[in-house]
Formats: structure tokens, sequence, C-alpha cells
């Protein structure tokens, strides 16, 4: 345990954390994750996997609380990227959930999911949900972390977003299960001005999103190196 004064953000509180710890992986996991429905065998095997050198990042299979298989595997396609506050949006009602039923928007975030049929034990996917993520020391340093700009929200896109720049592969790995007690602390406030005004978390994603789009801005509007 590493006492820090003050709240500095996710990235950068893991970040002071891979400093102070030697181990040659490093498992960034989120305090509501249950792993007790995986073997350790699996486990084992997960961590075998990373000793690849063209491996950067893997994480599990995720389930919710009721063990139903929730989406924690992503596309970097441009347009579900640029339409993602809307998924939130979706969440927090209001006259906003409507944005989310126009049929063009919805085709376009949908875009964000790989196919259920698509899945193997070993998926080679663009970015993980960072709720469980295992990455080697060496090529974390080599990623210079997590980019402390972000406080909370899109770190892990940015992460593997970095870890596909260097043509290192992000594996969903299957045969490995984790439970994830999700909050999702940003779309419980419902309406869009009540959330932005009463909910911090929410405020953090929407900033964290443009902060995202401004970073990686050649790739999602200019198409530069779009296809990692």
């Amino acid at each position: 345990y590493i006492p820090i004064i003050k709240n500095v953000g996710f990235g950068k509180a893991c970040n002071i954390a891979s400093k102070v710890s030697r181990a040659e992986s490093i498992i960034f996991l989120n305090p509501d994750v249950n792993f007790n429905i995986s073997n350790v065998e699996n486990l084992k095997s997960m961590l075998n996997t990373l000793n690849q050198k063209d491996v950067g990042i893997i994480g599990p299979s995720c389930f919710d609380k009721n063990h139903q298989a929730v989406k924690s595997y992503f596309r970097f396609n441009r347009s579900s990227i640029l339409t993602k506050p809307l998924q939130t949006l979706k969440k927090i009602g209001g006259i906003s959930k409507y944005l989310a039923q126009i049929k063009f928007l919805k085709r376009q975030m949908q875009n964000l999911y790989y196919k259920d049929n698509e899945l193997k034990d070993i998926n080679y996917v663009d970015w993980l949900q960072g709720c469980f993520l295992v990455i080697s020391r060496t090529f974390f340093q080599e990623l210079g972390g997590f980019d402390e700009r972000y406080f909370l929200y899109f770190e892990d896109t940015d992460l593997c977003r970095k870890t596909k720049k260097l043509k290192k592969k992000v594996i969903l790995y299957n045969k490995f299960k984790i439970i994830h007690y999700g909050n999702f602390e940003s779309k419980k406030s419902k309406g869009l001005i009540n959330s932005l005004l009463s909910n911090k978390a929410s405020r953090y994603h929407l900033i964290s999103w443009i902060k995202y789009c401004i970073k990686w801005r050649n790739d999602l509007f200019l198409g530069i190196n779009n296809n990692l």
C-alpha cells in the first residue's frame, strides 16, 4: 500500500505505484474486480502469453455481477470514438437519450464493438477496458506509463493506442475471466445538464474525451495512421 496525500487521478497514481514496485509484470486491477471464477492455470497461461515479443497488453474476459458477459474490448473506429459520449448520454436519460436512438448515430456507436462470434481464446483487439490490464514493466516504461493529463477515463484507451503505435498487440485473453462490479459513476445522475453540474465523474468523462480527441486529432480527423 502506497499512501498519497491527495487524489492525483487514476493514471498518475498507477504510475507512482509502478515506480515503487519491482515485478517484471504489472497488473492494473480495479478494487471492484473478482477473479475467483477463473483458475490459477489460466492466469499463468495469460502471463506466459505476455512473454511473446510482439505482445504489449493483455486483458481478461469480463462479466458483470450477474455473471453476464459485458463488452470490455473495443475498436479504434474513428466515428465510434467521436460519438462515444453518446454511450453515456443514453444511460443518463432526459432529452439526450434520444440522440443515441438516431439511426445514423446508433450505427456509428455500434462500430465500437466486435461481434461476439469473432471471439476465440486469444483475440487481437484495438483497446481494452482498464479494470484489469497486464503489461510488462519494461514495455510500460517504454510507453512512458499512463498519460497523466487524463485524471479519470480514457487513460486505458490512450495506453492501448500508444501500444498499437509501437506495433505491439493488445490481446483479449478469453480463457481468463473476471467479474467487474462496476459502479459506472459517470452514468448515475439523470439528465445531461444535471449530470454535468452535479456529477464530477460525468465531467471527468467528457473532459478526458475532449483531451483524447485533441491528442489523437491527426488519426481521428485527418485519417493519418488511423488503421493501426
